[in-house]
């Protein structure tokens, strides 16, 4: 708008219209493969850390793609285009008359200015509100109790029959050492390493029987995980016959299977060499899989060593090193032909909700461009509007108007602008990430204050955007604003 007059004096020269138009249309589309060449290198330089943040092996190939080449250039001349055409059309209907004159009252498009910036506002407010709501369930994910004691646990792998048939004698000779609390073998783990075997429950026919899932586990299993027992017992090694005919069940599963007295109660397993057993423990609920599931029937039963693959250990936090260069060296008189490896059960759960913490992350990165882009444009509507009330500001000051006075004066429309935006972002977000929330079946409640919190950092966003615009205003010389009247 400040080359209004230049418009004026060329239309008075002779320009045409659409000369003028495809001036302004032209230097647009400049801008616009200008920032598509210097987009192509900041995707070059930061492609090695988005692929590591997101797990992802993606590659940029623009000059081999030339679907990929001629998409680019597509949204890079529809983006100068549009961007152009407002301007373009604005400025070149201008008269001439008018504007040498002085007569110019304004561009026009108030209202179009002014529905970019909200709506620049809303998505800011609504990707502050989900980076909030993706936060505080990684948060509850992380910090709810899975019902047993993952901390400190190694995880080994077994991978020779071998030491399958020396399960027991390995656990033995772990045990010597002051570092280890308690060993167990297993077939499989919690964190979504259980498997299905067709249980055939007491007063079921087989085509009726609820389904669950399995953990063949030794006897030493439950204590390791330190899972609660809330009736019966676990197994034991004492009882022989706790090898393949006993079963504990967790609470999901006596209530599954209608027991209200599960002790006693007898399972037959199809397809294994497992007679009708009866049930000799219930454990508490836990969470052996990923927060979006619920917890469901779980039965535990104790299989011959061949089916066991796997060593969890648990270890004193205290001089945990030492404790892993005694169980490797142990490993090694066992088990010489492979080496000794391991992994902490903790990073095993929380590969569960990976997906989920990318998430966070990205929003975050996308949040942070959001808010960049909101002010970008809030930051070019306060120069303009303060451009726009030049005189104005200098009248006021002359009769007297204080700095803080005409900072607020030209704040408040702005305020207004984000106030209409969060009224529009809330419930968007809240629809939006209530929807994701559902996804998971322990989740958090959407908190009043995520969304206080995110119009109240909206808001001081704006204002510290519009502030230097404002106060640059408040402060200039009256006299220069009004010199040329």
């Amino acid at each position: 708008v400040g080359r209004a007059r230049e418009v004026g004096v060329r239309k008075a020269s002779g320009a045409r219209r659409g000369a003028l138009i495809g001036q302004f249309l032209g230097e647009s589309m400049l801008l616009s493969f200008v920032a598509l060449a210097l987009a192509l290198a900041l995707v070059s330089l930061l492609l090695p850390a988005f692929n590591a943040l997101t797990g992802k092996a993606l590659s940029m190939n623009v000059l081999s793609d030339g679907s990929f080449a001629l998409d680019l250039l597509g949204i890079t001349v529809f983006v100068g285009i549009t961007a152009g055409s407002y301007p373009a059309f604005v400025l070149s209907s201008f008269r001439p008359a008018d504007v040498l004159k002085g007569q110019l009252q304004g561009a026009g498009g108030v209202r179009f200015r002014k529905a970019l910036v909200v709506f620049q506002f809303v998505v800011s407010a609504f990707f502050i509100v989900a980076v909030g709501a993706v936060e505080s369930q990684v948060r509850y994910i992380q910090s709810k109790n899975l019902g047993y004691n993952h901390e400190h646990l190694v995880i080994v792998p077994i991978r020779e029959e071998a030491m399958r048939q020396q399960a027991e004698t390995f656990k033995q000779e772990l045990l010597k050492d002051p570092g280890v609390v308690r060993v167990a073998a297993s077939a499989n783990l919690p964190g979504g390493g259980d498997f299905g075997i067709p249980l055939q429950p007491e007063g079921f026919l087989p085509e009726e029987a609820p389904s669950a899932r399995i953990l063949a586990v030794d006897p030493d299993f439950l204590e390791t995980y330190e899972m609660d027992v809330v009736a019966g017992r676990s197994f034991s090694g004492e009882h022989l016959t706790d090898a393949g005919t006993a079963f504990i069940l967790n609470e999901s599963a006596a209530k599954a299977f209608g027991w209200e007295q599960p002790l006693g109660k007898r399972i037959a397993m199809e397809g294994v060499d497992v007679p009708p057993s009866p049930v000799i423990g219930v454990v508490k609920d836990f969470h052996f899989r990923s927060m979006r599931e619920e917890i469901g029937p779980l039965v535990f039963f104790v299989p011959p060593p061949n089916w066991f693959v796997v060593f969890s250990v648990r270890l004193r936090p205290e001089a945990m090193e030492q404790t892993l260069a005694f169980m490797e060296r142990t490993w090694a008189r066992f088990e010489p032909h492979h080496p000794f490896t391991y992994s902490f059960l903790d990073q095993q759960l929380a590969a569960l909700h990976q997906s989920e913490v990318r998430v966070g992350r990205l929003l975050g990165y996308a949040t942070a461009l959001a808010v960049l882009i909101a002010c970008l444009g809030l930051f070019g509507l306060a120069a303009f509007t303060a451009e726009q009330r030049t005189k104005e500001i200098g009248v006021r000051k002359v009769l007297g108007a204080s700095v803080s006075g005409l900072v607020l004066l030209l704040s408040k429309d702005f305020v207004r602008l984000v106030v209409v935006a969060l009224l529009l972002a809330v419930p968007l977000a809240y629809v939006a990430m209530d929807r994701w929330l559902d996804g998971f079946a322990y989740r958090v409640a959407l908190s009043w204050r995520l969304f206080l919190l995110a119009g109240l950092l909206a808001l001081l966003v704006a204002l510290l955007t519009v502030s230097y615009q404002a106060v640059r205003a408040a402060l200039a010389d009256p006299v220069a604003a009004l010199r040329y009247e």
